[in-house]
C-alpha cells in the first residue's frame, strides 16, 4: 500500500507541475478503486484582500464545509476537510477543493492580529465544470479587511 501511495503522491506533483493556468487542474485518480477514469475535477477558488495585504488571519466556513482558518504569509493552517488545500499568495488566499464542489455561498472573516473584522458573506460568480464524473468550481471572490 505504501508503494501505491508514492506512486500516487509522485502523478500528482508531474500533474501538478504541469497544470496550467486554467479554471482547473486534473489529477490521476487511484487505479485500484475500480474507476476507470483517470481525471479528477480540481475546483480552485482566490480570495484576494480588497486592499491588497499579505499579512492576516482568514476563517472561511459555508455549507458543507468545514471550517478552515489560514495565517499568512505564513501559511499556518488549522481545519479545513482533507479535499481543500489552501495556500497563501501575493495579497490573498488559493484554495484548491478535489472531487467536491466549493459551496455556493461562503463566509468568511478577516483578521489583522487581534483585530477580527465582521463576518463577510460570498457569493462568487462561479464556473461549474467536470471532469469523469465528479463536478468542481472555479472562481475569484474578495473580502475586506477589518
Amino acid at each position: 500500500m505504501p508503494v501505491r501511495r508514492a506512486a500516487l503522491a509522485t502523478g500528482l506533483a508531474i500533474v501538478g507541475l504541469a497544470a496550467t493556468a486554467c479554471a482547473t487542474t486534473v489529477k490521476p485518480n487511484d487505479s485500484d478503486s475500480g474507476v476507470n477514469c483517470t481525471e479528477v475535477c480540481v475546483g480552485e477558488l482566490t480570495l484576494s484582500a480588497a486592499d491588497g495585504s499579505d499579512a492576516f488571519s482568514l476563517t472561511v466556513l459555508g455549507d458543507g464545509f468545514t471550517t478552515l482558518q489560514i495565517g499568512c504569509p505564513d501559511g499556518i493552517r488549522a481545519g479545513g476537510a482533507p479535499h481543500v488545500t489552501a495556500e497563501c499568495i501575493s495579497g490573498g488566499v488559493y484554495l484548491e477543493s478535489e472531487g467536491q464542489p466549493f459551496p455556493e455561498t461562503l463566509t468568511v472573516a478577516a483578521a489583522v492580529g487581534q483585530d477580527f473584522g465582521d463576518e463577510q458573506t460570498l457569493t462568487p460568480d462561479w464556473t461549474d465544470l467536470s471532469a469523469c464524473g465528479t463536478t468542481c468550481n472555479a472562481a475569484t471572490a474578495t473580502f475586506e479587511m477589518p
